[in-house]
């Protein structure tokens, strides 16, 4: 099965008079939460429900990837990071000049901070604003 289907609502009035108080306040809870249920494993999952955070920093490196700028992001999930993807570099000193492949981060966290060690394939002593997403553990 690839998808759920769309699930009956609980309706009060579908049971007995006896029932129907009852009936009511469940289907408040039930309903809401089936339906957010439903959506979400038909694939209308979105970034904030997922253990990750979008983060946009400026960084300065020098030939070997050794930051010399901007070398901390503040962490906003509490939790393990197992990983970060580069998905945007823009050069900020010069917008003809790129980077020579995706910039790799090496990082250290401490105390809600991820602290940049080095970050590859940067032209030398350029600004760049870096765009990552930052994934957590599941743990």
């Amino acid at each position: 099965m690839t998808q759920l289907n769309n699930v009956r609502k609980i309706l009060a009035q579908d049971y007995a008079d006896e029932y129907r108080t009852l009936i009511s306040k469940l289907s408040e809870i039930l309903n809401s939460f089936m339906v957010d249920t439903t959506s979400v494993v038909n694939g209308n999952i979105d970034f904030t429900n997922l253990r990750q955070q979008y983060k946009v920093f400026k960084v300065t490196a020098d030939g070997s990837g050794n930051v010399t700028a901007g070398n901390q992001v503040k962490l906003g999930i509490v939790g393990r990071v197992i990983g970060t993807t580069c998905i945007n570099a823009r050069n900020l000193t010069d917008g003809a000049v790129y980077p020579t492949g995706t910039p790799f981060i090496s990082w250290t966290v401490n105390n809600g901070i991820l602290k940049i060690n080095n970050i590859s394939n940067l032209q030398a002593s350029n600004e760049y604003e870096i765009s990552i997403i930052i994934r957590y553990d599941n743990r």
